[in-house]
């Protein structure tokens, strides 16, 4: 057994696990001998989140001091299989209601013994009529009446296709229910909390636990085609780690707005109406700027952005805009197309008043591996992308765990923050939000075609959801998006994303912050800066990591840098190009 400093836990290679020096915070997942394929992607989903826990085979439990040892105040979670052995174990071992007093709660799913399912529903209820085999696709629904439970998820409604319900072959019966159904399909529930000698227990009749390792198939994640394996298991590490593991302190969101030029009308957009119901419907926008328009626009729409810049601002979307562009290989093209972009939108800045942070919006989401490493030298703090895979000829796999956090880190630690489209429903940023990434949408401006009632619809929605949303400027997203857990005694470990850090102490107290960032190469940072000067950093198991005290209420700005090392290619465009470029860019 070895003690882990930086997150106060022993690690027991017997158990398979990670062991909290608390158990009042900790998950304990309860597996046979050999644990099954189940079992481990609950053990990647709970160390996801940055929860201590411990793998732990029932039948090794001896009695006494040692197996209080490893259940008080433990989080349990389980197939219904080694559940039904558990509380065989417990009733021995516990009269009455001591269990309380001993675990806090537990999550159950149904794994594959369906008979076991059964048998666990019928002790925990006496009813053996509850369960019923089968259904059809349908829809699957969230409760509006659990809210501190569901949280952002409250509500909503998903369709379950084959797939989902092939994995969820029993459910409980509604109008037999013995406990508060959570997510019902259709007239029957999937996902229920019962009480068990006061004891919450939640249990999930689907027989898969979603596998974070697993490599996303087609553009990014979407919970929509993972429903049931996924939203029950994050909904209560949610509820039942509140005050442990990574989490979020709020959640940042902008609408991002690709391609227009600052002129009063572009398309179906007219500006000022624009800035109107961002104010009145309470969101804001980002303007994916293409850099080759530099020269273009309207003084009277600058006005309105520099007048709003709560409400309006710009982003950097390629530098031509041409097919493709940033899904080169070539380092020295890459660089000089990073180049012309920043000297672009800063004659832009010179000629309107408008800044523009360094910050990539990829023209039709393509990039190569090569671009992200040519931004990162650039010192730009985040890209912003549709699609998480590269263009590459063999791109790296990109898993679900990678999708579910913050920001993709694949990449040599250059961070890549997801957006998505409307059309991707609602519920895939519903789940966004639950797992504290930020609230990124993308439309072009076609989306508002009917006098921006779909817009106001979808915006509206949003803001509907059971939590709150801090819209800012897309630059601003990325500087406080992060996510942070406590650490004994008295430190606050935040992990870093974008390149720039926001950082505030919320509290009136001084507050001593422990930061870490993900960073393959130490010999490419060139130094981290805060607003009070240079900072001392290390680097370890690929991460840089440094320290922070700030004051009651006091915020910081932190910066990490990196070092150049290429060199940008000769201009060598052709004068088709140059002509090709400028007819499409005048045509749209």
């Amino acid at each position: 057994m070895r003690f882990s400093r930086t997150s106060e836990v022993v690690t027991d290679s017997r158990a398979g696990g990670r062991v909290a020096s608390s158990r009042a915070n900790s998950a304990l997942i309860l597996t046979a001998r050999e644990a099954s394929a189940q079992e481990k992607n609950l053990a990647r989903i709970v160390e996801f989140f940055g929860v201590p826990y411990e793998s732990f085979a029932i039948d090794e439990a001896e009695g006494g001091a040692k197996s209080e040892f490893h259940f008080a105040g433990s989080r349990l979670l389980c197939s219904a299989l080694e559940f039904l052995r558990f509380l065989d174990w417990a009733e021995k071992m516990w009269d009455g209601n001591e269990g309380r007093q001993r675990v806090h709660s537990a999550f159950v799913f149904a794994g594959d013994d369906l008979e076991a399912v059964r048998e666990l529903v019928r002790r925990l209820t006496g009813d053996e009529q509850l369960m019923r085999e089968g259904t059809s696709p349908g829809t699957a629904s969230v409760s509006d009446e659990m809210e501190e439970f569901c949280s952002v998820m409250s509500g909503l409604k998903v369709a379950a296709g084959p797939a989902e319900v092939e994995d969820t072959p029993l459910l409980f019966s509604r109008n037999r229910m013995k406990g508060t159904s959570i997510i019902e399909i259709g007239d029957d529930s999937t996902f229920v909390r019962f009480e068990y000698r006061g004891v919450p227990i939640f249990i999930s009749t689907s027989n898969q636990i979603i596998d974070l390792a697993a490599p996303v198939d087609g553009l990014h994640f979407d919970v929509r085609e993972h429903f049931l394996a996924a939203v029950p298991i994050v909904l209560y590490l949610r509820w039942a780690f509140e005050a442990a593991g990574w989490h979020s302190t709020e959640t940042s969101a902008c609408l991002i707005i690709d391609d227009p030029v600052l002129r009063s009308n572009y398309g179906f957009i007219n500006f000022k109406k624009l800035l109107d119901l961002a104010v009145r419907n309470a969101f804001s926008a980002s303007i994916a700027f293409i850099p080759w328009n530099w020269r273009r626009g309207d003084s009277r729409v600058a006005q309105l952005f520099n007048e709003s810049q709560e409400k309006l601002s710009i982003s950097m979307h390629g530098c031509d805009h041409t097919a493709g562009e940033f899904g080169v290989r070539s380092r020295p093209v890459l660089s000089r197309k990073v180049e012309q972009a920043v000297s672009r939108m800063q004659l832009h800045e010179e000629k309107t008043g408008i800044h523009c942070d360094r910050l990539m919006v990829f023209p039709q989401g393509v990039f190569s591996e090569n671009a992200l490493a040519v931004l990162k030298e650039r010192n730009f703090i985040a890209a912003v992308n549709t699609a998480v895979s590269s263009s590459d000829d063999e791109p790296r796999k990109i898993t679900v765990g990678s999708c579910w956090d913050v920001a993709i880190m694949d990449y040599d630690g250059f961070p890549v923050f997801t957006r998505r489209y409307p059309s991707e429903g609602i519920a895939n940023f519903a789940f966004d939000i639950l797992l504290g990434k930020p609230c990124l949408v993308v439309i072009h401006h076609d989306f508002c075609r009917d006098d921006y009632s779909h817009l106001t619809r979808f915006i509206d929605q949003l803001n509907g959801l059971n939590c709150t949303l801090s819209w800012r400027n897309l630059a601003e997203v990325v500087r406080r998006s992060f996510r942070q857990r406590a650490l004994p005694p008295d430190t606050i470990e935040v992990e870093m994303y974008g390149g720039e850090l926001t950082l505030r102490n919320n509290l009136f107290a001084p507050q001593s912050f422990s930061i870490r960032r993900r960073e393959p190469d130490s010999d490419a940072v060139k130094e981290v800066v805060s607003d009070s000067g240079i900072v001392a950093w290390s680097h370890a198991d690929g991460y840089i990591t440094f320290s922070l005290e700030l004051n009651p209420k006091e915020s910081a700005l932190i910066r990490i840098t990196y070092r150049e090392t290429v060199s940008p290619a000769p201009e060598n465009e052709t004068m088709f190009y140059k002509l090709k470029t400028a007819a499409r860019r005048h045509l749209c």
